[in-house]
């Protein structure tokens, strides 16, 4: 038997870029069970777009109504929202490639552990053209997790056990880190979860001036990035992130305990290195940013 594959979709004012991606949900070679849409106060044609799709949808299609209080939140009320099975997260403006959900059940139905399915992503501008894959991250791990994200949620689905592991370790909805899907990395890697990354793209990811954070590439990315670190605000997620964590810590492994409890001592007390903790962004050079902001207390 089958198990039932739920879509989470968070939606804010998407009508411009929202009726091609419910579209390419529905000509997917193997649909979904349901999509849930938690729409957190649109001010546009969104909802009207949504009740209109879920009338001719060829599964079933919920619409609820978001916290209002922002992005993770709304997530978390999703999250909240999901039955038992695989889940997988859908952005408002992106379009699947028919295979998406395929190529995701294929990779983690009947796991008898956490794992999640990370599909490669296809760059484009607002018109779908000029288009770019984003490099895969070939070393996904908790020591990664704790510093950096490599499973965007627009891209990952999540296996059984996996979406077990998050209700069970889902903080109140206001303790929610501003990166949901960079939390459930991190709990999963270190619930001793699989990071199962695919090769191939199956996600157009649509840029454009409204993207949450953007595509991590290209030079304006960089600086971007660059700026938040020496800025504070990276340090900031660190912080919120790892208080998540370690909230649930008794669901972690003990290495993963034990690193998480090293990370957080030296996150706080400030004089920490990374490479003594074995913690490590995926490229030379954001590991070396990341050393020299611990060094100079940035974080």
């Amino acid at each position: 038997m089958r198990e039932d594959i739920t879509l989470l979709m968070p939606v804010l004012n998407g009508q411009a870029h929202l009726w091609a991606q419910l579209q390419s949900l529905a000509r997917q070679s193997h649909l979904p069970t349901r999509l849930i849409v938690s729409d957190d106060g649109s001010e546009d044609d969104s909802l009207e777009i949504l009740h209109r799709f879920a009338r001719m949808a060829p599964f079933h299609v919920t619409v609820q109504r978001g916290p209002g209080r922002g992005y993770a939140q709304n997530i978390h009320c999703l999250l909240r929202a999901a039955p038992k099975g695989i889940i997988g997260f859908c952005d408002q403006d992106d379009v699947w490639l028919p295979d998406r959900i395929a190529q995701g059940r294929h990779a983690l139905e009947r796991l008898a552990h956490p794992a999640l399915h990370v599909t490669g992503r296809i760059v484009t501008d607002p018109g779908l053209r000029r288009r770019k894959q984003l490099a895969h991250h070939p070393r996904p791990g908790f020591a990664n997790a704790l510093v950096q994200n490599i499973a965007p949620a627009n891209a990952t689905m999540l296996s059984s056990r996996a979406t077990e592991l998050v209700r069970l370790a889902l903080p109140p909805a206001d303790l929610m880190p501003p990166f949901p899907d960079w939390w459930i990395y991190a709990l999963t890697t270190g619930a001793a979860g699989a990071v199962l990354c695919q090769d191939g793209a199956s996600v157009l990811y649509r840029q454009h001036g409204a993207n949450t954070l953007g595509a991590a590439h290209g030079t304006a990315a960089r600086l971007r990035r660059l700026r938040y670190l020496l800025g504070g605000r990276y340090g900031m997620w660190l912080r919120a992130q790892t208080q998540a964590l370690w909230r649930a810590r008794d669901l972690l492994d003990p290495e993963a305990q034990a690193l998480l409890q090293r990370f957080s001592v030296g996150l706080y007390q400030g004089g920490w290195h990374p490479e003594a903790l074995g913690i490590r962004r995926q490229s030379r050079a954001q590991q070396a940013a990341l050393c020299t902001a611990a060094r100079l207390r940035l974080l």
